[in-house]
C-alpha cells in the first residue's frame, strides 16, 4: 500500500470512529430519556417549583409584618403621647378648679 492509501485508510477509520461515537452517545441519551418516568419527574418538578413559591411567599409576608409591626408601635407611642397629653390637661384642670375653690 502506498503511503497515500494509508492516510486515507486511516483518515476514514478515525472519521468512522467518531461518527460512530457520536451515534452512540445519542442512542445512549434517547434510550436514557426514554427509559424515564416523565410523569414522576414532572410531579417532582412541579412539587420543587411549589415548595420555592412557598419560601418565597414567606420571606416575602416576614419583611411585610415587620413594616406592619413598626407602623403599629409608632401609632402606639403617638396615642400613649396623646393619652398622657389629656390626663395631664384633665389633671390641670382639676388642680386650677381646687385652687379657684379655696
Amino acid at each position: 500500500m502506498s503511503e497515500t492509501t494509508t492516510a486515507v485508510a486511516e483518515t476514514s477509520a478515525a472519521i468512522a470512529g467518531k461518527v460512530t461515537t457520536v451515534t452512540g452517545t445519542g442512542v445512549t441519551l434517547v434510550s436514557w430519556a426514554a427509559a424515564l418516568d416523565w410523569g414522576f419527574l414532572i410531579g417532582v418538578g412541579i412539587g420543587l417549583a411549589g415548595l420555592i413559591i412557598s419560601f418565597m411567599n414567606f420571606l416575602s409576608n416576614r419583611q411585610f409584618q415587620k413594616r406592619k409591626d413598626k407602623r403599629e408601635q409608632e401609632l402606639h407611642e403617638i396615642e400613649m403621647c396623646e393619652a398622657k397629653y389629656k390626663q395631664r390637661m384633665k389633671n390641670s384642670k382639676s388642680e386650677l378648679k381646687h385652687e379657684i375653690n379655696q
